[in-house]
């Protein structure tokens, strides 16, 4: 749990560092009326808000409440309205730029209000114990919503431009806009009214941000009639609020998955900073240098070449580690990395051989490579929810290196193309269509990168591995791609674009050399640990598990003892008696032992699964009644009380995670020589297939953060048997999580 007086000063110094970034472009007299300032705001906010919907979008995945799904669908509006005003701002036109006007005003206004509304009722749901809300639960919600919004939105757009009504905008502008203001302060109220630990997201940091949204509101509202430069800070405190947006549900979830504190702050510093820093630093250098172009070949060469090296790199690292143990779904990321590595070279080798006298800096790679990232981490992500038969990603390994080769061939066609028509590059370079296309393929690639990189993450366990890296390396491009769209050639925001990837390519090798170094050292400590570990086991804490047992049974023998001192006493034998079982247990995992079955001693699974859940009632008292059905025969295993810890570590490591509404289990004679326990626990949930896939893929192959699946897989060695999460949809059964134990019988 992070140190609350550690996070209020990080609120604190966030809110700062945003300020001071604020006062520093605002004091520098950054334009505002032009398409241009306006495209490349509006990029801003959409980027921002594609990585809040992103981190918005696994919380969803993790934990399906109706406050998540109103809260994603709020941050997937705004951002659809600002990729849909960049674009709008990018088409040749020759009208005012809309917010210089109070049209143009008055529909910023209507979007703050929606988003108002929408965030009220997601704090709303989230402050109110759960109940049944059948509406809400319905996967359908988000895009209901959104559907919903943004007509709303758009209706007002279209009021905005009739004449007869303009004399009204003023006047409805300030009434939507006192809506809006109510709407966050209300927001404010129920995050603030909600306990500390009843969400997943920060509480204080969401505060933060419905502040900032309301000091944009109240922006508007002084500018609405008669815009001015004003509207730039409207822009700023957005993006100061999507920030604390990003860090309020980002936060929590890596954090959840088993992240380090400042591992987990670190990585979402990084990923703000490299979203906003780019623009900043390009429209700085313009504004304060008096050099407006700038041309070397060479260095854009260097930037290139270290750029296919980069992903080179990364996808060598992902090949190498997917042949030891990373699960297959990382190949669509390999795919694309390797892509960018073909689309690299081929751009290198196109600048090796031009002629000086001509300039051809195509964005149709960029454009190429963000459509096959798009699509490449949608399958990665579809796969890691929902993985198709084992063997298909080997199958098919023949249509990727096609694949590759077919990428090189048209790409070469188009540039050689190119090259050799100096007009048409001209006009492709300058195409909306050209441009628009890639603004959006890297506001999806962004989305994907960011979901499927936080999914990694939580498939490891929270470890920072030099997997995430290469899998996030692909970000870069992505936003290069932005920044290509937002600013002309050889301009500032055109070489931040350039060597982005180069500086990260710098500074690369000397972080996985740091990775694996920690990772050596980390593994000696573990391994010296566990060797104490077990010594004290065996040394020292059974000795006196003995010695306590010992004077227990002295004391239980004396004839005056009354019920309840009788009682409290066997109580305490019973608890030191399992905790000497269990540190035995442990020093048997430690050791990698593997005892003989029959030694262990026998149970039925009907007892096991009943003291394992009276067990687990101790610490979670509100949880439903097991519905234990009847056995057939004696359902006798090996294990005895292996068995039990089994049970109670599973049941413990559920209940900790699910919100249950029932729990129920049956025992059955799979085959001959193995009983099976089936548990299904209800939830609220309609989406039990992903969750299912998640805990299947995660919890059961996560290390430090989920001790209690792993002592469950390791039980599972030491008895021979092995544990599954039965796909609901074969079964045909609804908004459950199903689980099935099978072991080894005593009478086969």
């Amino acid at each position: 749990m992070p140190s609350l007086r550690r996070e209020e000063a990080r609120i604190v110094v966030g809110i700062l560092v945003i300020m001071g970034f604020s006062y520093v472009f605002f004091i520098s007299d950054p334009p505002w009326q032009t398409h241009g300032s306006a495209l490349a705001y509006h990029s801003i906010l959409g980027f921002l808000s594609v990585v809040a919907v992103a981190s918005a979008t696994n919380r969803v995945i993790m934990d399906p409440t109706p406050a998540h799904r109103v809260f994603l669908a709020a941050t997937g509006f705004l951002s659809i309205v600002h990729l849909g005003a960049a674009l709008i701002h990018m088409m040749p036109v020759t009208e005012a730029v809309a917010h210089t006007e109070p049209k143009g005003i008055f529909v910023d206004i209507v979007e703050m209000g929606i988003l108002g509304l929408m965030l009220l009722v997601a704090a709303y749901l989230n402050s109110e114990p759960l109940k049944e809300r059948p509406l809400w639960n319905k996967r359908t919600t988000t895009f209901g919503l959104l559907v919903i919004s943004l007509g709303v939105y758009g209706a007002a757009a279209f009021v905005s431009e009739l004449p007869a009504l303009s004399v009204f905008l003023v006047g409805g502008g300030i009434s939507i806009g006192f809506l809006a203001l109510v709407a966050f302060v209300l927001s404010c109220f129920f995050a603030f009214k909600r306990p500390a630990d009843s969400s997943s997201h920060d509480r204080k940091r969401l505060i933060v941000s419905y502040l900032f949204f309301s000091l944009s509101t109240t922006i508007l509202l002084l500018v609405l009639p008669f815009p001015n430069s004003l509207w730039l800070l409207t822009i700023i405190l957005q993006a100061g609020a999507l920030i604390f947006i990003l860090f309020a549900t980002g936060y929590p979830f890596l954090l959840d998955v088993g992240l380090q504190e400042n591992v987990a702050y670190s990585f979402l510093v990084a990923l703000a900073a490299l979203v906003v820093t780019p623009f900043i630093l390009a429209h700085l250098v313009e504004a304060w240098l008096p050099v407006l172009s700038y041309e070397n070949r060479p260095l854009g060469l260097i930037a290139h070449a270290s750029a296919a090296m980069l992903s080179g790199i990364a996808a060598y690292i992902l090949t190498e580690r997917l042949k030891d143990k990373t699960p297959w779904y990382d190949g669509p990321a390999i795919f694309a990395l390797l892509s960018w590595t073909v689309l690299e070279s081929i751009v290198v080798g196109l600048r090796i051989f031009q002629p000086n006298d001509i300039v051809i800096e195509s964005v149709l790679p960029y454009l190429f490579g963000g459509v096959i990232t798009s699509v490449a981490l949608l399958i990665a992500i579809r796969r890691t929810l929902q993985p198709p038969p084992e063997g298909t990603a080997q199958e098919h390994s023949h249509v990727r290196h096609v694949s590759l080769l077919g990428i090189m061939i048209v790409t070469l066609l188009v540039e050689g193309t190119l090259v050799m028509s100096p007009s048409l590059h001209t006009q492709v370079q300058n195409s909306p269509i050209i441009l628009a296309l890639l603004l959006v393929v890297g506001y999806i690639s962004v989305l994907g990168i960011i979901v499927f990189g936080m999914l990694r993450t939580a498939q490891t366990g929270g470890i920072y591995s030099v997997e995430i890296i290469a899998v996030g390396s692909l970000t870069l491009w992505a936003i290069s791609q932005i920044l290509r769209v937002n600013f002309s050639i050889f301009t500032a925001g055109w070489w931040a674009a350039e060597l982005l990837l180069f500086v990260v390519f710098l500074f690369l090798p000397p972080l996985i050399t740091q990775l694996y170094v920690e990772k050596y050292h980390l593994e000696k400590r573990l391994e010296t640990a566990a060797k104490i570990y077990t010594n004290l086991l065996v040394d020292k804490i059974d000795h006196h598990h003995r010695q306590s047992l010992d004077s227990l049974s002295g004391i239980l023998s004396h004839v005056g003892l009354k019920g309840k001192e009788m009682e409290g006493i066997s109580r305490a034998m019973t608890e030191v008696s399992r905790a000497n079982d269990i540190a035995q247990r442990y020093d048997t995992i430690v050791k990698g032992g593997v005892p003989d079955i029959k030694e262990t001693g026998t149970i039925g699974l009907h007892d096991a699964l009943q003291t394992a859940f009276e067990q687990v009632c101790q610490i979670h008292p509100h949880v439903p009644k097991l519905m234990l059905g009847a056995c057939s025969g004696d359902c006798k295993v090996w294990g005895e009380k292996i068995v039990v810890d089994l049970f109670y570590n599973l049941l413990e490591g559920l209940l900790t995670r699910i919100h249950a509404n029932s729990i129920s289990a049956k025992i059955e004679r799979c085959t001959s020589d193995m009983w099976c326990a089936t548990i299904q626990i209800g939830i609220e949930s309609d989406i039990q297939g992903s969750l299912s896939h998640l805990i299947s893929r995660y919890l059961f192959q996560v290390r430090e953060s989920n001790i209690e699946f792993l002592l469950v897989n390791e039980y599972i060695r030491l008895l021979g048997g092995d544990v599954v999460v039965v796909d609901p949809k074969k079964e045909d059964i609804h908004n459950a999580i199903i689980m099935t134990v099978r072991l080894p019988a005593v009478n086969p």
